[in-house]
């Protein structure tokens, strides 16, 4: 097995949250001394134990990473948003920054799920409005959604209506009304859920 072979193993690992596996591999890479010197094998580590919830021990391997990148950074960010982490997550992409290390859209994309699975919309707002002032990153639609997510959390239906709308035509995607239905069964809003609807039919 060589490291090519090693982060596939610990990708499916990751994927089908098989922790045992991914630690006996774990092992065997240490045991070869190629963890810390690799940065390809290091982030596949701190992705895996993302993915698995091992949230303590996916930030201890990135400590030890003698070179760290947006996809350490950002893997171990989406991690903590899986978890329902969103504070956490914040934390994990302000401390990346401070590194010098510039978040790319995937980064944000896994920011602003932390916002929406935390109820931190204001938090999400900044880190939305940052992507294109601050990053020159245009928000996808990936993004979108997730700020349709933070504001039908919270009950904020006009403003999730309003991102809706000033997204771009090309669009014509029932993601977002979907995330906004999802939001409507929440709060029990059978009259937009009703509206969310019949966007989805139409956008399919």
């Amino acid at each position: 097995a060589n490291v090519f072979t090693f982060s596939c193993i610990l990708k499916a690992c990751g994927d089908i949250g098989a922790i045992e596996k991914g630690k006996q591999i774990h092992d065997e890479i240490v045991r070869r001394g190629l963890s810390a010197i690799n940065i390809t094998l290091g982030n596949a580590l701190v992705d895996m134990y993302a993915k698995c919830g091992e949230l303590e021990k996916a930030k201890e391997i990135l400590r030890t990473l003698l070179i760290r990148d947006v996809i350490s950074w950002t893997s171990l960010i989406s991690g903590y948003a899986l978890q329902g982490q969103g504070e956490r997550a914040i934390d994990c992409f302000q401390e990346m920054q401070r590194e010098g290390i510039s978040p790319n859209e995937v980064t944000f994309r896994s920011v602003l799920t932390a916002c929406s699975h935390s109820g931190l919309s204001f938090e999400a707002q900044m880190h939305f409005r940052n992507m294109m002032r601050k990053y020159g990153i245009v928000p996808n639609l990936e993004h979108h959604i997730c700020m349709v997510m933070v504001f039908g959390c919270e009950g904020y239906f006009d403003t999730a209506i309003s991102v809706i709308q000033a997204m771009p035509s090309s669009y014509n995607n029932p993601g977002p009304w979907l995330a906004l239905l999802g939001a409507c069964r929440k709060w029990g809003n059978a009259k937009l859920g009703r509206l969310a609807f019949d966007q989805v039919v139409q956008s399919r």
